[in-house]
């Protein structure tokens, strides 16, 4: 039998890029170094929906910070996604849930 732990991260979104940076740099240090997994969930009122899953044996917050997503057909950093992806659909917030197994 397979045990989780989830641990909620919650990256609200800001109106300007200087305070969603501040924020998700904040985010990122919660993140652990390690392997794992992480989730990103994004609310809009009371809906939510899944965007992205993030897997990383080496270092889960190297893999979140620095690596890259698809979007109209440009690779672009996962932060750049996140920021245009909260925008475009006009997300409230986003949550950072990371799953350890053991």
């Amino acid at each position: 039998m397979l045990k989780t732990r989830q641990t909620h991260i919650v990256l609200p979104a800001a109106q300007n890029n200087a305070a969603f940076r501040e924020k998700f740099d904040e985010c990122l240090f919660q993140i652990p170094d390690g392997p794992g997994n992480c989730v990103i969930i994004a609310y809009k009122g009371n809906e939510s929906k899944v965007i992205d899953v993030v897997k990383s044996s080496p270092r889960l917050r190297k893999e979140v910070r620095c690596g890259s997503k698809k979007w109209a057909d440009t690779i672009i950093s996962r932060y750049m996604w996140l920021r245009k992806k909260m925008r475009q659909e006009g997300y409230d917030k986003l949550s950072f849930q990371l799953v350890d197994q053991w």
